[in-house]
């Protein structure tokens, strides 16, 4: 069963229906997950990320997302998204505090993956990144804590704690300490689906499309040569080929995986099911790998 998932970055309106049932169209859609791409807690914050946004409109997405929040049975899934920069890394904590008053499931942050020349000054420094990991560690005390750990899940959290950490993030390569401690399977796994119909490997490969759902079903598409080529180029421990140059961004990075993999997670969730696999899983595995293989050289 297929996981349906909208990000906010895609432009979809939250509108609320002008109907006796009061609904969202993101709840009759059966949307299960919805990623909101806010970047601040407060609107002074949210006007600094957003130069095109004012106040009202944070007011207005904070007012959508907890009504729809309010009203909803158990669908959509609601997970706001923060990428931390120098523009709102003090606006930590009112993030935290965003997602307990909306009522939403889950909070992930990440540091921004910037492009030397023209985003670089976004970059967080040394002590910033410092001071924002003390006040990580003070969520996980009792004094602060206990309100956002019973209330919030805390996504990803130890990564996002790892990312500060890293003497490679004084560079932005948030996870070239730990990209190369297992293979990528995401062209296995995942596809993501953008507006203009372009389909995408993985979340960071928008400039290698490997089809569009406009001129070719997405079956066509998922069993396409192309998606074949990323599988292969992809899944191994090194990222030394220069395909993965073609990842991510920045055009002049050898491996864009380097500066911030995004699907690191399911990456890392698929090595540890296949590492605990027992011989009858790994045979079966084995087997159903030299049938996909098999009818590969017979099309």
């Amino acid at each position: 069963m297929a996981l349906w998932h909208i990000s906010s970055n895609f432009r979809i309106k939250c509108k609320i229906r002008n109907n006796s049932l009061g609904k969202v169209i993101l709840i009759d859609l059966g949307i299960d997950h919805f990623t909101l791409s806010m970047w601040a807690g407060t609107p002074e914050a949210y006007s600094r990320t957003h130069p095109n946004k004012g106040p009202k409109d944070f007011h207005k997405v904070k007012k959508g997302i907890a009504y729809m929040n309010s009203i909803k049975t158990d669908r959509p899934y609601c997970k706001v998204y923060h990428v931390i920069s120098r523009l709102n890394y003090r606006d930590f904590f009112n993030m935290l505090d965003f997602c307990v008053d909306t009522n939403c499931e889950s909070v992930e942050f990440t540091l921004v993956d910037t492009i030397p020349g023209k985003t670089d000054q976004l970059l967080l420094l040394e002590d910033e990144r410092a001071w924002l990991y003390e006040q990580c560690e003070k969520v996980w005390s009792e004094a602060r804590g206990n309100r956002y750990r019973d209330k919030v899940l805390l996504f990803g959290f130890e990564r996002f704690m790892r990312r500060l950490s890293s003497s490679d993030s004084n560079l932005g390569e948030h996870d070239k300490n730990i990209i190369e401690s297992f293979p990528c399977y995401i062209g296995h796994i995942f596809a993501r689906i953008m507006p203009d119909g372009d389909v995408n490997s993985c979340l960071k490969s928008h400039r290698i499309p490997i089809g569009n759902i406009y001129h070719q079903s997405f079956k066509e598409i998922w069993s396409s040569d192309r998606q074949k080529y990323f599988r292969n180029k992809t899944q191994v421990y090194e990222k030394k080929d220069a395909f993965f140059s073609l990842i991510g961004n920045d055009a002049d990075v050898s491996c864009g995986c380097y500066k911030s993999c995004d699907d690191i997670a399911r990456n890392q969730h698929m090595h540890k099911r296949l590492e605990e696999l027992n011989l009858v899983e790994q045979g079966f595995l084995e087997s159903y790998r030299g049938y996909l293989n098999s009818r590969s050289s017979t099309q």
